[in-house]
C-alpha cells in the first residue's frame, strides 16, 4: 500500500474527464446527497454522511461521486481499506485532484493513527510530508470543492514540520469554518509552536509575541465556541483548549490565569490531563491549589466512569507531594470507592499511613494491594525500592515484637510483609528465611495454644515454610542459619527426610565454625551465627539420638 502511494506522488495528475452526457440527467440529484453528506461530514456525522454518499452512488456511479463514500470511510476509520479503493480506482484511470484529496487526507489518518499508537515507525514523517503535496495540489486546484482539506493540510505541515505553511493553511481552515473547534484548538497549537521557535531565534524573536497572541485567542475562541454542551465529547475538548491556553499563559508568567485555565480544564475531562506535564509546567502549589479547586467544582458525567477517580487519585498525589498525609489518605481511599480499578491507591494509602504511624493500616492497605493486584504492588515496591523496603522491614520488626500490639506477635502479617519483600528481591535470602520462620511461629504458636487444632490446619504453614527455607538455601547454600532452620522444619514439623535434615544440621554446624573464624563479622551476624552453632549442634545430638532409637527398636 505505501508504495503504491509513493508512485501516485511521482505520477502526473490530470482533471478527471467531463462525464458522458447520458449521465448528466442524474448528476443533479446525485449532487444534492453529495452537499447533504458534505454538511454532516462538517459537522462530525460521517456516520450519516455515508448514508447521503450512498445515495448519491446510486444515482450516479462515477469515481467523482464514489469517492465521498471513501471520504466518510476514511473519516469512521476505515483508512488503510479506502485507500486501496483509491489505488485500484487510479488503476482503473482515475485522476486529478480528487485522486490527490483522497490520498492526502488518508495520509494523514494514518500517520495520525501511528502517532496515537506511541509507535508511529519510520514511514510516519514520510507520510506527513506527502500528506502536504497531495492536499496543496488538491487545494490550489479547487479550493471550495475541497475545502475541508485545510484542516488535515494544516496538521501534516504542522507534523512534517513547516510551520509557515501550517499556519497558512490552519488560518484558512478557520476561515472556511470558523466555528470549528478542531481548527481552532490546532490554530492555537501552531501558533504557540510558531511563538516557541521565536522565542530560540533572535532574528524573529521581536514577533514572537503576536504568534503568542494569536494562540491564545485561538484558544478562547475554541472556549467560546464549544458553550456550555455537556456531553463527553464536548467535555474533552474544552479540556483540551483550556489546557493548551494554561500551558500559553505559563510562558508569560501568568500564573492566575494558567491555573484558572487548568481548573476549567480538570473540571471538565479530569481523566484527558497529563498530570506530570501540568506539574512540570504549573509547579507544584499552584497545581495543588487547581486540583483543589477543580474537585470543588467537578461535576460526573453519567457515562463516565475514570474522570471522578482520576480526579480524586491526583488530588491525593499532591496532597501526598506536599506531605498532607491524612487529606491524601482520605481521597486515595475514595478514588478506590469511586472505581476499584485504581488498585494502586492501596499502595499511596500504605504511604499516607505509614507516614502517619499507623502501622497496622499501613499493613491492611499493603495486603488488600496484594489480594487484587499482586505484580502491580512489586512494581509499586521496585518503583522506590530501597526506600520502601526499609519501611517494609520496620514493619516486620513491629510485627514481630509482641510490646508493640498487645502482647502477641503478629506473625500472619509479617510473613505477608515478607512475601512482598521476596518479590521484590528475589535474590535476597534473609527474605526468604525470614519469611519460613514467621509462617513456621504461626503454626507452633496455634498448635501451642489450641491444643486441638487439627494438623491439617498446620502442615500447609509448614510446607510454605519448607518452600521459603528451600529457596533461601538455595541462594546461600552454606548460611548455617539457612541450613539449620531447613532441617528443623523437616525434623520437628513435617517429620520427614529425616536423614537429610541430619545432614544439614551437620553442614550447618561445620559452616558455623568456619564462618566464626572470620574477623570481618558484624556483631550481630556473629551473635546470629553462634545461634546457629549451638543450635544446630544440639539439634544434630538429638536427631542421631531419636534414629538410633527407631533402628533399636526395628531391631527388637
Amino acid at each position: 500500500m505505501i508504495a503504491s502511494f509513493f508512485v501516485l506522488l511521482s505520477a502526473p495528475l490530470s482533471v478527471s474527464a467531463t462525464p458522458p452526457p447520458a449521465a448528466v440527467h442524474a448528476q443533479a440529484p446525485a449532487d444534492a446527497s453529495i452537499e447533504r453528506g458534505r454538511s454532516l461530514l462538517e459537522q462530525g456525522k460521517p456516520d450519516e454522511a455515508l448514508l447521503c454518499f450512498e445515495e448519491a452512488v446510486k444515482r450516479d456511479d462515477s469515481f467523482k461521486t464514489r469517492m465521498w463514500v471513501l471520504r466518510a470511510r476514511m473519516s469512521l476509520g476505515d483508512v488503510e481499506d479506502a485507500l486501496t479503493a483509491v489505488d485500484e480506482a487510479r488503476a482503473a484511470g482515475a485522476k486529478g485532484p480528487d485522486v490527490d484529496y483522497l490520498v492526502g487526507f488518508g495520509l494523514v489518518e494514518l500517520a495520525k493513527q501511528a502517532v496515537a499508537s506511541g509507535n508511529p515507525g519510520a514511514f510516519v514523517g514520510q507520510q506527513f510530508s506527502d500528506a502536504v503535496v497531495f492536499l496543496e495540489r488538491a487545494t490550489a486546484a479547487d479550493p471550495q470543492r475541497y475545502r475541508d482539506a485545510f484542516l488535515p493540510l494544516a496538521e501534516a505541515a504542522w507534523f512534517a514540520p513547516d510551520l509557515p505553511k501550517a499556519r497558512k493553511a490552519i488560518e484558512r481552515a478557520v476561515e472556511v469554518f470558523p466555528a470549528n473547534v478542531d481548527a481552532q484548538i490546532l490554530h492555537g497549537k501552531i501558533a504557540m509552536s510558531q511563538f516557541v521557535a521565536a522565542q530560540q531565534d533572535e532574528a524573529q524573536k521581536a514577533g514572537a509575541d503576536a504568534h503568542w497572541n494569536a494562540a491564545v485567542q485561538a484558544f478562547e475562541r475554541a472556549l467560546a465556541a464549544l458553550g456550555s454542551a455537556d456531553d463527553l465529547g464536548t467535555r474533552a475538548k474544552r479540556a483540551e483548549a483550556a489546557k493548551e491556553l494554561g500551558n500559553a499563559q505559563v510562558w508569560k508568567q501568568a500564573k492566575d490565569k494558567a491555573r484558572a485555565a487548568y481548573v476549567t480544564a480538570i473540571t471538565a475531562a479530569p481523566a484527558t490531563i497529563d498530570y506530570v506535564a501540568a506539574y512540570q509546567a504549573l509547579g507544584g502549589d499552584e497545581l495543588a491549589l487547581a486540583l483543589e479547586e477543580a474537585h470543588r467544582k467537578f461535576v460526573a458525567h453519567p457515562d463516565d466512569t475514570w474522570s471522578a477517580p482520576t480526579l480524586v487519585w491526583w488530588l491525593g498525589w499532591i496532597r501526598y507531594d506536599r506531605k498532607q498525609y491524612p487529606e491524601a489518605e482520605t481521597a486515595f481511599r475514595e478514588a478506590i470507592a469511586k472505581n476499584p480499578q485504581f488498585t494502586n491507591s492501596w499502595f499511596y494509602v500504605y504511604k499516607c499511613c505509614y507516614s502517619q504511624q499507623k502501622y497496622p493500616e499501613a499493613i491492611a492497605a499493603l495486603k488488600s494491594f496484594a489480594d487484587v493486584d499482586r505484580d502491580g504492588l512489586t512494581n509499586a515496591v521496585l518503583s522506590a525500592k530501597e526506600l520502601t523496603q526499609a519501611e517494609i522491614e520496620y514493619l516486620v520488626g513491629w510485627c514481630a515484637n509482641p510490646d508493640k500490639h498487645d502482647g502477641k506477635p503478629l506473625n500472619l502479617d509479617a510473613a505477608m510483609l515478607c512475601e512482598v519483600l521476596t518479590r521484590s528481591s528475589p535474590q535476597e535470602g534473609r527474605y526468604w528465611n525470614n519469611l519460613g520462620l514467621f509462617l513456621r511461629d504461626h503454626a507452633d504458636i496455634l498448635a501451642r495454644t489450641k491444643r486441638d487444632t487439627p494438623r491439617d490446619e498446620l502442615v500447609p504453614f509448614y510446607e510454605r515454610a519448607l518452600v521459603a527455607y528451600e529457596t533461601a538455601l538455595s541462594i546461600a547454600p552454606e548460611n548455617p542459619n539457612y541450613l539449620n532452620d531447613t532441617a528443623v522444619i523437616l525434623h520437628y514439623n513435617l517429620e520427614r527426610e529425616l536423614p537429610r535434615a541430619l545432614e544439614l544440621y551437620a553442614k550447618a554446624y561445620e559452616c558455623a565454625k568456619k564462618e566464626l573464624e572470620r574477623k570481618d563479622l558484624s556483631p550481630d551476624d556473629r551473635a546470629a551465627i553462634q545461634i546457629a552453632l549451638r543450635d544446630s549442634k544440639n539439634n544434630l545430638e538429638l536427631l542421631k539420638k531419636e534414629l538410633e532409637k527407631k533402628q533399636n527398636g526395628e531391631g527388637q
